[in-house]
């Protein structure tokens, strides 16, 4: 029985690993009204990676990181969620107390449950 749990979680970090595939995805989850910090972390990112690490923020208004327009926001998301290498969760004293924070931290949990996420807890 413990060597199927032992397979199980193996598989688990291989699908994991295999998921993430070789374009980094880091989705910031934040509240609207941090959406400057978000904007402002986006560009960091991508500046101390020359560019490799892409991100995604529902707030984005003014470029490509956001949801388009038109687009239904929840599957928007949880697409993003599932195609997100990495996830942030931006906790500030607009966020800290928010539900939709916490509810993309979890799915991101559960996605990421076997692998680098597992030592967080």
């Amino acid at each position: 029985m413990a060597e199927d749990k032992r397979k199980d979680i193996e598989e688990a970090q291989t699908e994991s690993k295999s998921s993430r595939g070789t374009k980094p995805l880091v989705f910031i989850s934040h509240d609207t009204r941090d959406a400057e910090l978000a904007e402002a972390f986006s560009k960091l990112l991508s500046s101390v990676s020359a560019g490799v690490l892409k991100s995604f923020r529902s707030s984005d208004k003014r470029g490509n990181q956001g949801i388009a327009y038109g687009v239904e926001w929840y599957p928007e998301i949880m697409k993003k969620l599932n195609e997100a290498s990495d996830v942030v969760a931006l906790l500030t004293k607009h966020s800290v107390d928010r539900p939709w924070i916490l509810y993309e931290a979890g799915v991101a949990k559960g996605k990421f449950r076997y692998s680098n996420w597992n030592s967080i807890k």
